[in-house]
């Protein structure tokens, strides 16, 4: 995986949704492209990705209560980096009930980043795992609030993102 981003919205849940989280691929074994797993309020996730990515469903066993459906999509938008500014990315896509969903996110913070390594914590993500992955973030950092754009929505309707329970920088 090249890059990963959380969009989180408990708080705030869709009907479906309480958390989006898209990835970005490009290696041989899955092939190069997008994905963004949904999180979904019943603890299973379902996985949109692009048609260019060969992904083995028994992969997604360890992530939440399984994998409820794998579903091909085409992404209108499925753009994201990493520049000097922070995060930018932009995904619009149809989920599984043809609702639109958009995220887009424009740091534009002009502070150095600090990105660090981040053993991430599965936690009671899993709830039924084969195995528990030790998960190593490279180059890990929090998106900045301050001097940042973002739009997030499902079907037409926003959606507030959680915040983290402490400041940073």
């Amino acid at each position: 995986m090249e890059k990963l981003l959380l969009v989180n919205f408990e708080k705030d849940p869709d009907s479906i949704y309480v958390g989006f989280e898209p990835q970005v691929f490009d290696d041989t074994l899955n092939g190069t492209g997008h994905l963004i797993i949904g999180w979904r309020t019943d603890k299973k996730i379902d996985v949109y990705h692009q048609k260019s990515l060969k992904l083995d469903t028994s992969k997604y066993s360890i992530v939440g209560a399984g994998l409820n459906k794998m579903i091909p999509v085409d992404m209108e938008k499925a753009f994201y980096e990493v520049n000097d500014f922070g995060v930018q990315a932009h995904y619009k896509f149809r989920d599984m009930l043809e609702r639109e969903v958009e995220i887009s996110i424009s740091e534009k913070n002009q502070r150095k980043r600090k990105p660090f390594g981040l053993l991430a914590p599965m936690g009671d993500a899993a709830t039924n795992p084969a195995s528990l992955p030790m998960v190593l973030l490279h180059d890990f950092y929090f998106v900045r609030k301050n001097e940042t754009e973002i739009k997030f929505s499902i079907n037409d309707k926003s959606h507030k993102l959680d915040n983290l329970p402490m400041r940073m920088d």
